[in-house]
């Protein structure tokens, strides 16, 4: 029973591959190249992986090796082999927040339905946490680790030495399991999980930071006057210094990595090893059960999208933006209305806030000289025009296919893509200048005496970048269509893999005239007063260059309209 189920489980995730790459109805060349090239990256990561796994079993039977052939190393490798295996660890913390929120096809309603037992559900979801390609390249250094000390010849060593890393991957799958399951019962309410997904993603960014407001800058020593100094010939040579020990830390020893460490350091001395090994066997066998608890849990539990409160019919009242026909409006007003409702779009307008604050905070408090370009106010402004370009990427690069279902609606409207296109524009134009404008708020707290035309400079250069860029991504959405969730910030909310790395080298590109209006009236001509009046007229520019753009996107959009539509529902 259980073989036949494994084979059925196999070739349905084969056919769910072939379908995703060919897709179920008739495809043109460009929409097979996106869904081809969208799968190439995890391609490409499995051919790496076979010569990184390589690397690590190496590494693992030189480290096997060691122990048993060079006594007077044991401390060192048994170091290294504590602070080696905690990176899995770490990435099995951090690994949720962008891949948790797949759900695992054993999950789906038809599989509920079917006679599929769910622990061999559970035990399917502890396969694909061992298939996590962190795990392989650990588990080669593992399992590759008896091997070394019994070329040494050293028979109980290797015994240890096994059952110890058997235990240790079975902890480190179900460590896996047990997070991805826990981050998937967190989110089955869509608005705790936008909260805590949101919350997760700026400790994230505030953690990349937080290293900055502890470093300082070494002191050096006045030297010393010549005539003060004692001549050479009569110098005594220096002590040597002490040499280095190696010693598991105690913080880690009883952390899983120390305890594998720590078995297989002392795993030739029998008995001194049977703690650790009872300690890692308890830790895994724990994990196993709290495992099979969130996973019965998660079948039981429904998905559910938060209390709505009841309202009231009403009259929805369409704001008119200057420049733009109704119907460009009304579709300005719902594409912002729906960035703004989700994780994403809440992260659009406050990642360069929370971002480039501390950037300014962590900069202004060294004291050395390597953090005075980056405590300058025009850097850590243009760090939020970028991270505000960046993000708004994210919704950009996908604004077709990310509307969903509704997008069918939409084409289905006495709608124009010329109007749906400018409507889109203005929202995003909203979006990104809402986002920078609020970034520099504190900038003139942080930095005393900041010139104001300097902060507009840089909010008029990142509306031009903008406008240069709008068409591009644009062009990039109707090509490259994927279908996202806006409600996530890992890869499922994320836009084709290409189209993200084509619009990110044209931005850096786009942004040149704004950085090069700024230095000239900065640096060239010494008259700050002038950038914005630079940067304001290449953004009139810039904004002329994206509506004219407009009619030739439109184009495209209208050559792709069927296939939007199949991308936009799943088909």
């Amino acid at each position: 029973m259980t073989l036949r189920l494994l084979r059925a489980m196999a070739w349905l995730q084969w056919r769910l591959l072939l379908n995703g790459l060919k897709g179920g109805r008739r495809r043109d060349s460009v929409e097979r190249f996106s869904r081809w090239s969208d799968a190439a990256g995890p391609a490409l990561a499995a051919v790496l992986l076979i010569p990184g796994a390589l690397v690590m079993a190496a590494a693992g039977g030189f480290a096997g090796w060691m122990l048993a052939s060079r006594p007077a190393s044991m401390d060192g490798v048994a170091f290294a082999l504590a602070m080696g295996f905690l990176a899995p660890i770490l990435w099995f913390l951090l690994r949720p927040l962008a891949f948790a929120a797949h759900g695992g096809v054993e999950r789906g309603e038809l599989l509920r339905l079917l006679p599929v037992p769910s622990s061999f559900l559970h035990r399917v979801e502890l396969v694909r946490a061992a298939l996590d390609p962190i795990f392989l390249l650990f588990a080669a250094a593992a399992l590759a680790l008896p091997l070394g000390t019994l070329i040494a010849g050293r028979p109980l060593l290797t015994l240890v030495a096994t059952v110890a890393g058997v235990l240790l991957l079975v902890f480190f799958a179900c460590l896996s399991a047990l997070l991805s399951l826990g981050m998937q019962i967190l989110l089955r309410d869509r608005r705790r999980g936008e909260l805590v997904t949101l919350l997760l993603f700026l400790g994230l960014s505030a953690a990349g930071v937080a290293p900055q407001f502890f470093a300082r800058e070494p002191r050096t020593e006045p030297s010393r006057p010549a005539a003060a100094t004692a001549p050479a010939r009569a110098r005594r040579p220096a002590p040597a210094g002490p040499e280095p020990v190696f010693e598991i830390p105690a913080a880690l020893r009883f952390l899983p990595s120390g305890l594998y460490a720590g078995a297989v350091a002392f795993g030739g001395r029998g008995g001194e090893a049977a703690a650790d090994l009872v300690a890692l066997a308890l830790l895994a066998a724990l994990g196993y059960a709290a495992t099979a608890t969130l996973h019965r849990r998660l079948l039981e539990t429904p998905a559910t999208a938060g209390p709505r409160a009841a309202r009231a019919p009403m009259r929805v009242r369409t704001p008119r933006f200057p420049g733009l026909s109704a119907a460009a409006s009304a579709t300005a007003t719902a594409q912002l209305l729906t960035v703004l409702r989700t994780v994403r779009g809440k992260m659009l307008l406050l990642s360069p806030l929370f971002t480039t604050t501390l950037f300014a905070v962590a900069f202004t408090r060294g004291d050395g000289h390597h953090a005075e370009f980056l405590a300058q106010p025009a850097t850590i402004a243009a760090i939020a025009v970028l991270i505000a370009l960046a993000n708004l990427a994210s919704v950009t690069c996908n604004q077709f296919a990310a509307d969903d279902r509704a997008l069918v609606l939409e084409f289905l409207q006495p709608l124009a893509e010329r109007d749906l296109l400018l409507g889109k524009l203005a929202a995003s134009t909203v979006v990104f200048a809402a986002a920078v404008a609020i970034a520099l708020v504190p900038l003139p707290v942080i930095f005393r005496g900041v010139s104001p035309a300097l902060l507009l400079a840089v909010l008029l250069g990142g509306l031009a970048t903008h406008f240069l860029l709008a068409p591009v991504n644009a062009l990039l959405a109707a090509v490259f269509p994927k279908r996202v969730d806006l409600g996530r910030l890992g890869a499922a909310g994320k836009p084709h893999s290409v189209a993200a790395l084509v619009s990110f080298a044209v931005q850096m590109a786009a942004a040149l005239p704004a950085a090069a209006c700024i230095l000239v009236a900065w640096r060239v001509l010494g008259r700050p007063a002038l950038a914005p009046v630079f940067t304001g007229a290449l953004a009139i520019a810039a904004a002329i260059v994206a509506v004219a753009a407009t009619p030739l996107v439109a184009r495209t959009v209208v050559a792709r309209r069927e296939n939007l539509v199949m991308v936009a529902v799943g088909r």
